[in-house]
């Protein structure tokens, strides 16, 4: 993924676009079909959705293409057979982030 995030971002540039960024966070997510039998959208809800939307903010901030929280990264830790990508992201300090009480500790790349 980061080499893509980059890859595209190099395109965008070129075209005068804006950066992207990528925020990540682990835990469960409510997702499914929302709406009405007139307009329904495929969507995902609640805290999961929202720490990954505020972490994608801090991309910008640290000028990064990737923010992932720590759950995450704690996570691809114990499930990866090849360490070399998670090591390639490097720990931010905490950030308190909009709608949230407390602070989330971040990594980014």
């Amino acid at each position: 993924m980061p080499a893509e995030v980059e890859k595209w971002d190099d395109e965008r540039s070129r075209d005068g676009q804006a950066s992207i960024g990528i925020g990540i966070h682990y835990v469960p997510v409510v997702i499914g079909d929302v709406g009405s039998e007139r307009t329904t959208a495929f969507a995902g809800v609640g805290d999961t959705v929202n720490t990954a939307s505020r972490l994608q903010g801090v991309t910008r901030e640290l000028g990064c293409g990737i923010v992932t929280s720590e759950l995450l990264t704690v996570k691809a830790r114990d499930m990866a057979s090849d360490l070399s990508l998670i090591n390639a992201f490097r720990p931010a300090s905490p950030r308190v982030l909009r709608v949230r009480s407390a602070p989330v500790d971040i990594w980014y790349r």
